[in-house]
């Protein structure tokens, strides 16, 4: 009769420890594709989710890209980026992510989740953005000094400097700024 109990025992225990173990390995099996439970990526609930799902997810942040330059004086000009064909690509990034998550720790995320930061592969067409640059006003402030007077003048032996020039945007330089803003 004791034999019985512990053999029934047993394999009561047998079968509860063989059905936990095949449960764990079919949710190991169906988040093999997708993000674990409680993943945040970059600021977005990515659980559950497919690289694709996501990658669109973040790129309708993107789709509205738009810079501000804000110029000395106060004043704002904007670029949009559909003017210059910005897009994004974050799914390199997102398979890193992916990847980088263990699937056996999938309960472990149930219970603290886990929080990523994904960087965007940036594309643009350079030759559209300087032109778009080159239209604003700010950009052709250059021409406003073309009539300007540099000179030293000479009034009953004392000399002074007469600037008439505007302060005035260095369209190279700021265009350098920029390129490098729209990369980062």
């Amino acid at each position: 009769m004791v034999k019985t109990f512990f053999r029934i025992t047993g394999i009561v225990l047998g079968s509860i420890l063989l059905l936990c173990g095949i449960l764990y390995l079919a949710t190991m099996a169906y988040y093999s594709g997708t993000f674990l439970p409680g993943t945040v990526i970059s600021g977005h609930r990515a659980d559950h989710l497919h690289v694709e799902d996501v990658d669109q997810m973040l790129q309708k942040d993107a789709t509205e890209y738009k810079m501000v330059l804000q110029l000395k004086d106060g004043a704002e000009t904007a670029v949009n980026g559909f003017d210059f064909d910005y897009e994004v690509d974050y799914t390199e990034s997102l398979t890193k992510i992916l990847k980088s998550q263990k699937l056996y720790e999938w309960g472990w995320y149930y219970l603290y989740g886990a929080s990523y930061r994904a960087e965007p592969a940036v594309t643009y067409d350079e030759g559209k953005l300087l032109a778009c640059l080159n239209d604003l006003n700010c950009f052709r402030q250059e021409d406003e000094n073309k009539d300007a007077v540099v000179a030293i003048e000479n009034r009953m032996n004392h000399f002074t400097l007469r600037d008439d020039r505007k302060e005035a945007l260095n369209p190279d330089r700021a265009a350098k700024l920029v390129l490098s803003a729209v990369k980062k």
